[in-house]
């Protein structure tokens, strides 16, 4: 029942993005199937002229409509003009076959490039934290391999309902010349139709082993590319690629199976239909004793029939096939319907940030059982810069993730300048703030396009201008092209430190009233570490900073600081106060942090 709910569901957006065209194409239909009655009644007369064809009644009720069919062109009925006139009608029914053909595939990328629109703006509207517990190689797998299976399911079912209108003609044609053998051949392809039947299920499951192996394949792909450089450090290179090949040959195999299965049901019909069509010569011949002429007609009819009836067979196990990777659609654009970020599809109401940002009683957990924030107080003042510190799993980074307003609290609010932070207004602050993360996203582009993203109307002097103020300049200007060289993929062509002094002048160019720092140092040696931070001090007191990090050098020169713990607020204070407490944690973890780097420094002077 839920297999023909998701089919009738699936058709019916067919129709709704696709009513002009499934009705060009269902017109296309209607005309083929004329042609190709039409041109099957010619033969009777062509048959009857050359001394074939008797003159039974149904036959002579082809004849005049043959023969009116040529006095409207005002043209006599002999083999010359008839001959003529059907590879006229030929050539017309190639032609309309022709465009029925391209039609079919425009029908099947509007539906894919549909479907693809759809659930990529799904998926990009959806909160983030059910993207955090989506795997990418997953949501690219039903955007590419199963959007494209279903494209195809479209141009099968209209090939279907073609070739089932052209087969009905002959049916209708045939049963004039003979119901009883029609009758027989009828119940003889029913019979062959019900033999095939199991393979149906057969395709199905095999649509489900193709859809979970491709699933697997691409979360290989997507894994071995973002981790090849820690795959080669580690020498698994072997391993990745007997996994990969795995994957590859049991894709295979389930399409060598359902390819096996497909023809079987072919071969199985195409025997049939030879006994079919030897019963028929026996029972005319020997039985009902028909003429020769008929014979010919019911043969050539029955023996384009069967070919028909074979096709539909054979695109029916191809529909089924497919399936799954609709079912896989609908799936995943549920998934991400229900969780839609309204706050990102709402352009909704504005917000000021000019006084201070305020975290009332702030609880937030990504299992109901487990809250990563506890009751969390907290005040961030403009033009000032607040450090969040406190040691990994504490909870900073979900605090920004809240601040930016890609979480929603379970309970408590966020008010900036006393307005409540919603999903009305939340799209508008994302606006005024500048991210800059540990983990540095840059594109396969040029530097200057990388910058540009934040702000596509940026002036060269402004571009220059923050690469000053994020200390990038200099080596900036010892690129070959300067800012049109091309970074490589996430960046890879520069080093880290470069790559995090880029982020931050992304991050000024959009000319921020808030500037997060979420660990952003955390991955940077001494040297860079240092860059970074002037950068930063240079900023001090031009804009509101957040700096989120356990590395205690860089929030020395914060003018607020607040220590979490356990996902709770346990200090605030500024460096010298909470340092001045000799049992406070900041000086605990002050006091490890030096401890450690004096024993790095004493191993290396051992060594």
């Amino acid at each position: 029942m839920e297999h023909s709910n998701s089919t009738k569901a699936y058709i019916q957006i067919v129709f709704n993005i696709l009513r002009t065209e499934i009705i060009i194409a269902g017109f296309l239909m209607l005309i083929l199937g004329v042609l190709e009655g039409v041109g099957i009644m010619m033969l009777i007369p062509m048959l009857s002229i050359i001394g074939i064809q008797g003159q039974q009644t149904s036959q002579n009720s082809f004849v005049y409509f043959i023969s009116s069919l040529f006095d409207s062109f005002g043209l006599s009925l002999n083999l010359g003009s008839i001959l003529v006139f059907y590879i006229l009608l030929v050539s017309i029914r190639e032609v309309l076959l022709r465009f029925q053909s391209l039609h079919g595939m425009k029908i099947k990328h509007k539906i894919v490039n549909h479907l693809q629109k759809q659930l990529f703006t799904s998926i990009t509207y959806s909160k983030w934290l059910f993207l955090l517990r989506k795997r990418t190689s997953d949501i690219i797998q039903v955007l590419t391999m199963d959007i494209n299976r279903v494209g195809s399911s479209a141009d099968i079912f209209l090939g279907t309902l073609t070739t089932s209108i052209v087969a009905l003609v002959y049916v209708i044609i045939a049963t004039q010349l003979s119901i009883t053998l029609t009758f027989i051949t009828c119940c003889c392809g029913g019979i062959l139709l019900l033999i095939n039947r199991k393979s149906h299920t057969v395709s199905l499951k095999h649509g489900y082993q193709l859809t979970n192996r491709s699933k697997a394949l691409y979360s290989i792909i997507v894994e071995h590319l973002n981790g090849l450089k820690l795959i080669k450090s580690f020498g698994k290179e072997s391993q990745y690629v007997q996994s990969f090949s795995s994957l590859v040959k049991d894709i295979s195999i389930s399409r060598m199976e359902f390819k096996k299965k497909h023809s079987a049901s072919k071969m199985i019909f195409s025997i049939g239909s030879v006994i079919l069509l030897c019963i028929i010569l026996f029972v005319s011949v020997e039985i009902i004793k028909i003429e020769m002429g008929s014979l010919l007609l019911l043969i050539y009819l029955f023996s384009r029939l069967s070919p028909k009836i074979s096709q539909v067979q054979q695109n029916i196990q191809s529909l089924q096939n497919n399936y799954p990777a609709y079912e896989s659609f609908v799936r995943n654009y549920n998934e991400a319907l229900r969780a839609v970020d309204n706050s990102a599809v709402n352009s909704g109401s504005s917000i000021q940030f000019k006084h201070s940002i305020q975290f009332s009683n702030v609880s937030f957990g990504y299992e109901k059982q487990t809250k990563v924030l506890k009751n969390v107080n907290l005040e961030i003042k403009s033009g000032r810069t607040t450090a969040i510190v406190g040691i990994s799993g504490s909870g900073k980074s979900t605090l920004a993730d809240i601040l930016m307003g890609l979480l929603q609290p379970d309970s408590g609010i966020i008010e900036i300048d006393r307005k409540e932070l919603t999903t009305n207004n939340v799209s508008d602050w994302r606006k005024k703030i500048g991210y800059v993360p540990q983990d540095t996203f840059l594109f396969h582009d040029t530097l200057k396009n990388n910058l540009r993203w934040s702000r596509s109307n940026a002036s060269e002097k402004e571009m220059l201008d923050v690469l000053e103020y994020a200390s990038a300049s200099e080596f900036v200007n010892r690129l070959p092209q300067t800012m049109e060289t091309i970074i490589g993929d996430r960046g890879i062509c520069l080093s880290g430190g470069e790559r995090q002094r880029i982020a931050l002048a992304r991050a000024l160019l959009s000319n921020p009233s808030l500037l997060i720092l979420d660990e952003a140092t955390s991955a940077l040696d001494s040297e860079n570490e240092i860059r970074i931070q002037k950068a930063v001090e240079r900023l001090q007191g031009t804009l509101t900073i957040v700096v989120i990090t356990h590395r205690l050098s860089t929030i020395r020169h914060a003018d607020y600081i607040a220590v979490l713990d356990d996902g709770q607020v346990i200090e605030t204070g500024t460096w010298d106060d909470l340092i001045e407490n000799p049992n406070g944690v900041l000086k605990k973890m002050v006091l490890t942090q030096q401890l450690l780097k004096e024993t790095t420094l004493r191993q290396t002077y051992l060594n």
